[in-house]
């Protein structure tokens, strides 16, 4: 017998949400939805299962984290409770994207405004300053509601300047600015609110660098390798190599101390060297990064079908490598939020705010949840007072690709990690919005059986 181990009445019943992953002799246990994992040996794991002999101390264990229940009800009670919370998040808009303009100086390969790199003379539209004012104006009423709710999730706002390259509008950047400062005074828009612009960093120049500044603006530069390699996929104007320039912006700005990113896609020219990029820019100053998977038509134009597979988990690996080169669970942007997901108990993070916390206005003033592919909701010259986006029935139904809202199954043991991935790339490779996102889900498998098995040291987890 066991020391400390005792019999136990095997009429418990086990929560249906029980998963284990066995490692050697060590074994993970957890609930699907909260999995936050108990290490006990292969041998306690055994008494257990046959329900023989199990420590007190650990069966109380097991009760707390509802692993083992008085009812089988109480599995179907803690499911509507975790729902109810997730529903709570993603039915609150704190990000609004205002697509200033589809066109762009450059001619990136993957670009999902221009097919293999060729512009559309169609998408060359520019913003008006009227829609974008309008956009705001309608932004601010949905987060008017998040900020009367006491139990505000959102440690944020966003508005992003988005493209194409958005500075090519900057005279209605320039308009939006001024707009959101006599908004911000009359306290209408959110103190933490963040101001974020995406670009290749080619048309950045002293004047744009103090409007930066005096409007305290957020810049991610998108840049996807070292040296050569930058310029296979993303094409500047004259077809040159664009590594260096980029570089050179990068110090600039941080040399001005504009909070700088860099937005990076795992293509084939790069996806080799993924794991060297934190370690690279963080050298040279850059605050954080973000990578990103190949989405859409333009994955399986770059990567044969079958190869799919093999991309993801490549992909991930370089990104996890990179991680835990850095030691800083904030450095790049996916994994923070899965870092936090698993560490901070919050599970169930959402890959894109599609679901309900985005809203989103294309250069004609359509309404819509996602710049590339979103079904359109309406106009802003006409939308309805009383318009939501999360309320729209194309946000409703996408909502239920979360595998929170779908049926059990002991073999997605990773499912509170996985965000309901990318449901505009799913339509394109899959030709089904609403099948899983094969690649964010293999990503979000790597990330969980890394934190399930790798002990991540205090001071590492401080860091967040």
């Amino acid at each position: 017998m066991l020391k400390d181990f005792k019999k136990i009445n095997n009429n418990f019943i086990l929560s249906k949400y029980l998963r284990y992953k066995r490692k050697g002799g060590e074994v993970a246990i957890f609930h699907e939805l909260q999995p936050f994992p108990i290490f006990i040996n292969l041998k306690e794991w055994n008494c257990f299962v046959k329900k023989k002999e199990f420590s007190l101390k650990l069966f109380k264990k097991f009760i707390k984290l509802k692993l083992i229940l008085d009812s089988a009800e109480e599995d179907d009670l803690f499911l509507k409770k975790v729902k109810l919370n997730f529903n709570k998040k993603i039915n609150k808009t704190f990000i609004l994207y205002l697509v200033l303009t589809k066109d762009c100086n450059y001619s990136c390969f993957y670009c999902p405004f221009k097919k293999d790199g060729i512009v559309d003379k169609k998408i060359k539209n520019l913003m008006s300053e009227e829609i974008l004012i309008s956009g705001i104006d309608l932004w601010a009423k949905h987060i008017l509601e998040n900020l009367k709710d006491k139990n505000n999730y959102f440690k944020d706002y966003f508005i992003i300047f988005y493209g194409g390259e958005p500075l090519l509008n900057l005279k209605t950047i320039k308009s939006g600015l001024l707009y959101i400062d006599k908004l911000k005074k009359k306290k209408q828009l959110p103190k933490n609110l963040k101001l974020l612009i995406p670009t290749n960093g080619s048309l950045i120049d002293d004047e744009t660098i103090k409007i930066f500044k005096k409007y305290d603006i957020m810049i991610t530069v998108g840049l996807d390798g070292l040296n050569s390699v930058q310029n296979v996929y993303r094409k500047n104007e004259k077809k040159l190599n664009s590594f260096q320039g980029s570089i050179d912006i990068i110090k600039k700005l941080i040399k001005n101390k504009i909070d700088t990113s860099v937005s990076i896609t795992i293509n084939p020219s790069n996806i080799n060297k993924v794991g060297e990029f934190p370690a690279f820019f963080k050298k040279i100053g850059v605050q954080k990064i973000g990578f990103n998977f190949l989405k859409g038509e333009a994955l399986t134009r770059l990567i044969r079908k079958d190869g799919l597979v093999e991309y993801y988990k490549k992909a991930s690996s370089g990104i996890i490598k990179g991680f835990l080169k850095s030691k800083n669970p904030k450095y790049e942007f996916q994994m923070e939020k899965k870092f936090h997901s698993f560490f901070k108990k919050d599970f169930f993070p959402i890959d894109c705010s599609c679901y309900g916390n985005q809203l989103v206005i294309m250069p004609d003033g359509t309404i819509t949840n996602c710049p590339f592919n979103g079904k359109k909701l309406g106009n802003i010259k006409e939308t309805d007072k009383n318009f939501s986006i999360w309320n729209t029935k194309e946000v409703k139904k996408l909502q239920k690709r979360f595998p929170l809202f779908q049926e059990v199954n002991d073999n997605f043991y990773w499912k509170s990690l996985y965000g309901g991935g990318c449901a505009w790339s799913s339509k394109e490779i899959y030709k089904n919005k609403y099948a899983t996102d094969e690649g964010v889900s293999i990503f979000a498998k790597k990330v969980f059986d890394l934190f399930l098995w790798h002990k991540l040291s205090k001071k590492y987890e401080k860091k967040f």
